[in-house]
């Protein structure tokens, strides 16, 4: 029979003892107290390797949770990071906004486009971007929307050029976001101004030129007849202008739509269109969120 050691809870003495006699009554040999056997002790072989087990599968269990935990908050944080910059708090007024992020999709009303030609996406400002390649047909078709049909406005855009010499392979510029023939129109002309312009009819630009391949912020405000552009935040007025837009042919991003000419060459991003003229600070603080 197997045997075991136990202490006389008398004197002490550690006494050695069959199993068979656990829970049974024996003198102790050095006091000779009656000393009531204790239960063997369970054969450690018999427990220890599933608490091994148990606790390598907790420890694998922990790991893994911890691993899930670490990854969602880098998930949630980048997610949160680029979100921060992409829906940031957006002033009153805006009506659209098209932020290329593999789809052509109106992110604020249903206003959504449909790619023409070889338009497709590129890293852009924020995210994704839309890209064109400057030739006939390359643009996004919106439609022609009421919301859109306004005589004061905003309109907003990211844009880098694909060529320091080049904005487009149709005469008379590029365009950013526009109508057809009488209607209004954002456009870099060939010598790098921004200009708004009614379409075939007069424009007017400013001060100031975009002529290298980096991304800049432009937009232009129009609230009666005063304008104003602004190139990164920086604002340049320009004298009054007078004129009156009509609306008979579609909208478009990076085209003219009536007859798909005017294609830009490069990246457009974060296209935004506000039913109102932003003021200096607005302007400058998407620019500041954005950049």
């Amino acid at each position: 029979m197997a045997e075991f050691k136990f202490f006389c809870p008398q004197c002490g003495q550690q006494i050695q003892c069959d199993t068979s006699y656990a829970g049974q009554q024996i003198n102790c040999p050095v006091c000779q107290q009656v000393v009531a056997v204790p239960q063997p002790p369970r054969a450690a072989s018999a427990v220890q390797p599933p608490v091994a087990v148990k606790s390598r599968t907790l420890r694998n269990v922990l790991v893994a949770v911890a691993a899930v935990l670490v990854l969602a908050g880098l998930v949630i944080g980048g997610w949160y990071g680029y979100s921060k910059i992409r829906m940031h708090q957006m002033p009153p007024g805006l009506v659209a906004s098209w932020s290329g992020e593999d789809n052509a999709n109106d992110s604020v009303g249903d206003n959504n486009g449909t790619l023409m030609g070889s338009t497709t996406f590129t890293p852009g400002k924020v995210g994704q971007g839309f890209e064109f390649d400057g030739n006939n047909g390359s643009g996004v078709l919106l439609g022609n929307p009421a919301r859109l049909q306004l005589q004061d406005f905003t309109i907003e855009a990211w844009l880098k050029r694909g060529n320091d010499r080049v904005i487009s392979h149709s005469a008379g510029g590029g365009v950013i976001f526009g109508y057809g023939f009488g209607g209004y129109s954002l456009c870099i002309v060939p010598d790098g101004h921004p200009a708004l312009t009614k379409i075939g009819v007069d424009n007017t630009m400013p001060d100031t030129t975009i002529t290298d391949t980096s991304f800049h912020h432009l937009a232009v405000t129009k609230s009666g007849n005063t304008v104003v552009f602004y190139v990164d935040g920086t604002a340049y007025p320009v004298p009054s202008y007078t004129t009156t837009f009509t609306f008979t042919s579609p909208v478009g991003i990076g085209y003219r739509p009536d007859n798909q000419e005017n294609s830009f060459l490069g990246t457009l991003d974060e296209i935004g269109f506000f039913n109102r003229a932003l003021s200096a600070p607005e302007i400058q603080a998407i620019y500041t969120a954005q950049k």
